[in-house]
């Protein structure tokens, strides 16, 4: 019988596996983790811990296998955990859809998210959603719904510059190919303006050839 105390442990192995890339290695060491962790009885762990498994599925671009145990963990998540756990795997099952480019599920799945996270929800967990709900309504071709949710996802996201930064280049695109090329550029120029004129970071570079794509289509 192994300790409780170990499977921490082996867990935190196995996601160590996943980033080196030893993809097999975690695969078994995840199996053997969730069989101790259901001889223990404990559903929440086992559903946390199949969700982790899932994602070294989706390293190896494996996306049914990660889809498959997702929605198994999800249906132990509605009946152990509370409803920003379940509003997570909602989200974590719709990104899965996103990536197999099944825009309507994808967006089903946001929205129920979106009815589950709680009111105390995090500004960035809400920005991601947002964005998701964005790129799905934009894979839809339902460019209004699309750009209500981008402008709603660049207004929440301002104090997080990572998303913000995604979200406004993501913002920047559609306008471009939407035709609507001085708003791609007072985009670009938002991304722009954050870079020292010095600096010699690749996403600076991109930004200013989109600036300039659009600046002579003008």
């Amino acid at each position: 019988m192994h300790s409780p105390c170990l499977l921490p442990q082996s867990n935190l192995k196995a996601i160590c596996l996943r980033r080196l890339g030893k993809f097999a290695a975690a695969l078994n060491t995840f199996d053997e983790t969730i069989r101790l962790t259901k001889e223990q009885g404990r559903p929440l762990r086992v559903a946390q811990l199949l969700d982790n498994k899932a994602s070294v599925y989706f390293r190896m671009d494996q996306i049914d296998e990660a889809l498959k145990l997702r929605l198994e963990a999800l249906a132990i998540f509605k009946t152990e955990a509370d409803s920003n756990a379940i509003a997570r795997s909602y989200t974590n099952i719709g990104a899965l859809y996103l990536g197999l480019k099944r825009y309507r599920e994808a967006k089903n799945y946001f929205f129920l998210a979106q009815d589950n996270y709680s009111r105390k929800a995090s500004g960035n967990t809400l920005a991601n959603l947002f964005g998701n709900l964005a790129i799905a309504y934009k894979g839809l071709e339902q460019q209004d719904s699309a750009l209500h949710y981008f402008l709603e996802c660049r207004n929440i996201s301002k104090p997080f510059q990572y998303i913000y930064n995604n979200t406004e280049a993501e913002l920047g695109r559609f306008y471009a190919q939407n035709d609507q090329h001085e708003a791609a550029i007072e985009s670009y120029r938002q991304l722009i303006q954050y870079y020292s004129s010095k600096s010699q970071s690749f996403s600076l570079h991109y930004y200013r050839i989109l600036a300039v794509e659009s600046l002579l289509v003008l």
